[in-house]
């Protein structure tokens, strides 16, 4: 059990060496789930690949997530939201090699947010989630190309 006193202003002073320590150790594992997404859902598309000069990749798609609830009449009402997704590097050849429109999947990373000027002057704002692990999840069998197994 940890006993902290709590003053005002936000300080504390942790009263045994044993609450110090998990402090620190509540504190790090704070600071691994400070904007962290997971999410898990279905393609909108086959995942648009961009190859640069220098060798890499970058994945883009949509992913779509699904809610359930009950309406004011009892009835259960499906809402979809749909996320904006970019994987670079090795997540983003995962991508290229075995993900396609329609599979489910589950996707952990981070959100950032952007800007761009559209063609027509306007500012437009985008919110995406940067990739950083992918886990297949359709029952679907997933061709894989016969060069990346081995014999």
């Amino acid at each position: 059990m940890i006993v902290i006193r709590v003053y005002l202003r936000h300080r504390c002073t942790l009263v045994t060496k044993e609450d110090r320590l998990l402090y620190n150790l509540n504190v790090c594992l704070m600071k691994t789930l400070r904007n962290h997404v997971q999410l898990i859902g279905f393609l909108g598309q086959n995942p648009e690949i961009i190859e640069f000069e220098n060798g890499g990749k970058l994945a883009k798609c949509s992913l779509a997530t699904n809610d359930y609830y009950k309406n004011a009449q009892g009835e259960r009402v499906e809402e979809t939201q749909w996320h904006q997704v970019v994987a670079w590097g090795t997540a983003a050849e995962i991508m290229e090699k075995f993900v396609k429109k329609g599979q489910e999947i589950a996707v952990s990373g981070k959100l950032t947010h952007r800007s761009y000027e559209a063609s027509e002057g306007d500012i437009r704002y985008i919110t995406e989630v940067k990739v950083s692990e992918v886990l297949l999840l359709s029952k679907k069998q997933v061709s894989v190309d016969p060069l990346l197994t081995d014999h």
